[in-house]
């Protein structure tokens, strides 16, 4: 559950006496003269750094061609946006029936995984195809009653409907060839870039080699099949 995962993760950094920055939005990079990174400006100031990870999902493309002031990378970035369609049952008179995610095969594929609020929270890669980011709420209630359905082929039990459920539009992010992009950016030294999907399960490995990677800038064999070389332009 990624607000749960992220509350815990918050307390974490600052329980080793990290810092973290809400709503303080990166404008542009700082860099010395031979274009090694030395800090971010931001709308609350400067912050002085030898290393800056940029890990912003979706939105890589952007956020890199505005702090970097090279437009061709909002367009040429090997991101996609891929939209996922998921939907959140009201609170199972069960609440705690399952622990774990389920990826039901016996039927229509779905996976189905326990939400904080004690109810399931449901999603099918059929029905992400079937919806777009600019899809009205009726055109997502259709397919969320849809996804609905076909859980409740796996776990009849389901008596509730859609109108009773949450709908939610999730935007993740998809290298163009399916895997991790992670590494530094070419030209830009003390820039590393991280973008993959997922994100949340990838998470917990990823930043203990990315930490091993910016502190001793001796990369991760583990990582070496995943930098931005291998895409036409970065070499």
């Amino acid at each position: 559950d990624i607000p749960v995962f992220l509350s815990f993760l918050k307390a974490r950094i600052r329980s080793l006496g990290g810092a973290i920055y809400e709503k303080c939005e990166a404008l542009e990079l700082l860099l010395n003269d031979d274009a090694s990174v030395q800090g971010v400006v931001t709308n609350a100031g400067e912050i002085l750094c030898s290393d800056v990870v940029l890990a912003v999902g979706p939105d890589t493309p952007r956020v890199l061609s505005k702090l970097t002031g090279y437009e061709p990378f909002e367009a040429r970035f090997p991101v996609q946006r891929g939209p996922g369609l998921l939907v959140t049952t009201p609170t199972l008179y069960r609440p705690n029936l399952f622990q774990r995610i389920l990826y039901m095969n016996n039927g229509p594929e779905v996976h189905i995984r326990p939400s904080a609020g004690g109810g399931l929270v449901i999603g099918a890669e059929s029905t992400d195809g079937l919806i777009d980011e600019e899809s009205s709420l009726d055109q997502l209630l259709t397919v969320g009653q849809k996804l609905l359905g076909m859980a409740k082929l796996s776990l009849p039990f389901l008596d509730t409907n859609i109108e009773e459920c949450t709908v939610g539009l999730g935007i993740r992010a998809v290298p163009s060839d399916g895997h991790s992009i992670i590494g530094p950016l070419p030209g830009a030294d003390g820039l590393t870039v991280v973008v993959t999907h997922s994100g949340v399960t990838l998470g917990v490995i990823l930043s203990q080699l990315v930490a091993r990677w910016v502190t001793s800038k001796i990369m991760p064999f583990e990582l070496q099949p995943f930098g931005l070389e291998r895409f036409r332009g970065f070499s």
